[in-house]
């Protein structure tokens, strides 16, 4: 991954998961921004961040700095 906050966003309350598998980041979007957890919410509306970084929806193998 290269440029960008945020690697992949998903909506947890809609059960969206995410696993990450052999990716490299070049240090933006940081290993920990690589995964970010939202609160989805209706069309046209921003959903608000909850947090970001590896947990049970947001799986990490192999990921790391290029």
């Amino acid at each position: 991954m290269e440029g960008g906050g945020t690697g992949v966003g998903i909506n947890t309350n809609f059960g969206d998961t995410a696993k990450l598998t052999n990716v490299c980041s070049t240090g933006k979007p940081t290993t920990a921004n690589m995964c970010c957890r939202y609160k989805g919410t209706t069309p046209g509306n921003e959903p608000s961040k909850i947090g970001c970084g590896a947990d049970s929806s947001c799986v990490y193998t192999n990921v790391g700095t290029c």
